[in-house]
């Protein structure tokens, strides 16, 4: 090994042993001139050589001792012995080091580090991250009171918010543009609003609504606009199920035509779990009690969005399209969709909307 790289050596004779176990590891790779002194050899100088030897520092405090030359700035040795410990080359903290100095962003790093638990590795991935989301949502990200948050997990977490609130608005707005008549839809749903001392069911106001409520509940109206398609053509309407106890959290998501036919119930991640079935007499008793409200025009809607849900069902079994999945193993989706259906009973339907 010293054989091939002979300035190993010359490093081992002046001390400097831990940086050449991080060389002989392949830990570092340092160019190091064979001729004049070994301060120059390594681009720093003899005061800066005998404190990387005092310190017995390796490639990281080589790094942090070349920086400070080039800057002309003085780090004191327990900042850069710090920044060792914790890995950190100067690299990793280029993002922060134009507003702040070392010593700065080791007090800093230390305290957050106190106060959330986190490892310092972690708070300077979500430090960065905050600060490009701060930049995204048009902050400025040269005022102190920003870029040295007091609580930097709390203030990234709010941004999270901030950001995805954002990108909701400007996704409703898109699907606005698309499909003229969503929100008009939305405010005119409120017929369809019900409740009793267990359940209730709740009307999206706008977009928004439905978006949030996807985004929440990871559900598959976020992964396409077909269910917004539908409510532009009142071939369909977004619902929410909740619970009386909990009437603004999330609880069953349900998709429903003009008459109140169910067509799908999802909870969280597409799912549909047995408390489902406790729901159902009161959604029998909601859909009973709708038909009193309903006009002609919806139970002609009605008629159109029945005979283009079984035209997709019987395209769906011809096509043999099957789902795979928690709670389903290779079942075709006409089937499920199928056992999803909850009939509004309206056998007069097309005698209702003539």
């Amino acid at each position: 090994m010293v054989k091939e790289r002979p300035y190993l050596e010359r490093l081992i004779k002046a001390g400097l042993y831990h940086l050449a176990e991080d060389i002989m590891d392949n830990k570092a790779q340092i160019y190091c001139k064979d001729s004049g002194s070994l301060g120059k050899a390594l681009g720093i100088d003899r005061f800066r050589l005998k404190r990387l030897r005092t310190n017995n520092g390796g490639e990281i405090f080589l790094q942090w001792l070349l920086l400070e030359k080039t800057q002309n700035k003085l780090i004191c040795d327990d900042v850069i012995s710090w920044m060792c410990l914790e890995k950190l080359k100067p690299a990793d903290l280029m993002f922060i080091m134009d507003r702040m100095a070392p010593l700065q962003i080791k007090n800093y790093l230390e305290k957050q580090a106190a106060e959330s638990g986190e490892s310092v590795k972690n708070l300077i991935k979500t430090w960065k991250d905050y600060l490009n989301m701060a930049i995204r949502v048009g902050v400025n990200v040269q005022d102190s009171v920003i870029y040295r948050a007091r609580k930097l997990m709390q203030r990234h977490n709010e941004m999270i918010k901030e950001i995805e609130a954002k990108d909701l608005i400007l996704r409703a707005g898109e699907l606005e543009k698309k499909y003229p008549g969503l929100n008009r839809i939305c405010r005119d749903l409120k017929k369809y609003e019900y409740a009793d001392k267990e359940y209730r069911i709740v009307v999206p106001e706008k977009v928004d609504d439905i978006l949030y409520e996807a985004k929440l509940m990871h559900h598959c109206i976020n992964n396409t606009e077909t269910y917004y398609e539908r409510m532009s053509q009142q071939e369909s309407y977004i619902l929410f199920l909740r619970t009386a106890e909990q009437p603004t959290e999330a609880y069953y998501t349900l998709e429903v035509e003009p008459d109140g036919t169910i067509r799908q119930t999802r909870t969280f991640y597409n799912q549909q779990n047995e408390d489902i079935e406790l729901a159902r007499d009161f959604l029998v008793k909601w859909q009973k009690q709708l038909k009193k409200k309903l006009a002609k025009e919806d139970y002609k809607l009605a008629v159109k969005s029945q005979s283009l849900r079984k035209k997709e069902i019987d395209e769906l079994r011809s096509k043999g399209v099957r789902v795979n999945g928690v709670g389903y193993c290779n079942k075709l989706l006409a089937e499920i969709l199928e056992e999803d259906l909850m009939e509004a009973g309206n056998r007069e339907l097309e005698e209702q909307a003539a």
